[in-house]
């Protein structure tokens, strides 16, 4: 995540916090939101801020708000700086006549339906939306022009005065979502899994899971100035994740679910196969990735479906003289769990390359826990990868094209060692 080196606070809903890093560490300069008085103004110096330097920001606003303030914090949500322009004392408006590069003009814009600006939060910034049904989900926000912006997933694009209207109508709340010090927290991630995070003596440890509880990633961020949220949003990001919603959850409930789902273990947990049977009509199992010389094997699971199914084959040219040794592959295979067995490790493999490509920045099409593994390539990666290895391009993005690696029975560590090893010269 890009590191902050000017932010503006809306503290409490009355007060502008502005700070701006400088040659001796971090000025600060608080304003009535009201009238745009002037407050107080100081500097804080450069030991009372991280040594690594990262991070000065936040921890400058923790600071103020633990050291240098009297009031109680209760509400603190990051704002665009173009709260400030009507302010002439913080200079903003000022440095942007004459183009100052450090003051970003993407903000995104939100107004009412009378055109009323109501805020504006900076390019990637998150905002919270309360439903009048008593939920509330918060998104990042992207700015693409002046008028709209995209809403948490690709595709996701409003207009301000069309999302403007669509709060209203829906008797719906968009506010800058607030920044907090609670300790411990976790959302599920619109569908994707969940989110788990608490503090730790040096910052915060985390665990990313899955639908099904199942762990995806863990670690620790050492960086205890910032808040949870910020945590969330830096988590999210370094996984590719930063898209989409996120719906609060409480954090003892997910933790016993997750509880739950270690104790009952992967050997007495629904087979895969006996979940999409009870979940579809019709799906296929695999067989060429996992060992089989050739086919695939259709599963019928609806008995509306299954009458002159048969006929329908011998219609249109489906049938094999000797399909009996097609089914053979299958009954071999899926005794005794050796379809599974042999399946292992493609996915240890494929979690590998999954996480070469994570570390080296490149983003995911989809977060796939499976032995394909989905990412977006751009022209030169594109290029740089196709010399040496087949994968399918299987659509394309604003960022490059959405290429397919799979990994089978017959992959090898070697070949898995060839390819990280490649994608780190990316």
């Amino acid at each position: 995540m890009e590191q902050k080196t000017e932010a503006l606070y809306l503290i409490n809903g009355d007060r502008f916090l502005h700070l701006r890093e400088n040659g001796a560490g971090v000025g600060f300069a608080t304003y009535d939101c009201a009238n745009g008085a002037p407050l107080e103004s100081g500097q804080i110096s450069k030991q009372n801020l991280p040594p690594d330097d990262r991070n000065a920001i936040p921890a400058a606003r923790n600071w103020y708000l633990f050291e240098l303030s009297s009031d109680d914090r209760k509400a603190i949500q990051e704002v665009s700086l173009q709260h400030l322009d009507t302010i002439p004392q913080s200079g903003v408006r000022r440095r942007r006549i004459w183009d100052d590069p450090t003051i970003p003009r993407d903000d995104v814009r939100f107004i009412n339906s009378h055109y009323d600006d109501l805020y504006r939060v900076p390019n990637h910034g998150v905002i919270q939306v309360d439903r009048s049904d008593g939920s509330s989900y918060t998104a990042r926000v992207e700015h693409l022009d002046d008028y709209h912006f995209d809403l948490g997933e690709y595709g996701n694009v409003y207009h301000i005065a069309q999302f403007g209207e669509m709060m209203e109508r829906n008797s719906s709340t968009a506010y800058p979502e607030i920044q907090t010090q609670d300790e411990q927290g976790a959302w599920e991630l619109g569908g994707k899994g969940y989110l788990a995070v608490q503090s730790c003596e040096d910052g915060w440890d985390y665990t990313l899971y899955h639908s099904d509880y199942s762990v995806i990633d863990g670690g620790q961020i050492d960086a205890p100035e910032l808040t949870i949220q910020e945590v969330r949003e830096q988590i999210l990001e370094a996984h590719h994740m930063e898209k989409g919603r996120r719906l609060l959850q409480d954090y003892d409930a997910v933790m016993d679910k997750v509880a739950e789902a270690e104790e009952l273990g992967l050997s007495n947990r629904p087979s895969t196969l006996e979940k999409l049977a009870e979940l579809t009509d019709v799906f296929y199992i695999g067989g060429t990735k996992c060992g089989a010389l050739f086919g695939e094997a259709v599963v019928i699971t609806s008995n509306d479906l299954k009458r002159r199914f048969k006929a329908f084959m011998k219609q249109n040219g489906a049938v094999l003289a000797k399909g009996w040794l097609l089914g053979l592959q299958f009954y071999t295979l899926l005794e005794n769990d050796l379809y599974f067995e042999i399946t292992k490790k493609a996915d240890v493999l494929a979690m590998k390359i999954r996480d070469a490509f994570a570390k080296k920045g490149i983003p995911f099409w989809v977060e796939s826990p499976t032995n394909q593994q989905f990412v977006i390539l751009n022209e030169k990666q594109q290029e740089v990868l196709g010399q040496n290895y087949t994968f399918e391009e299987t659509g394309s993005t604003p960022d490059g094209v959405i290429a397919r690696f799979c990994t089978s029975w017959a992959t090898t560590e070697e070949e898995v060692a060839q390819l990280i090893g490649d994608i780190e010269k990316l």
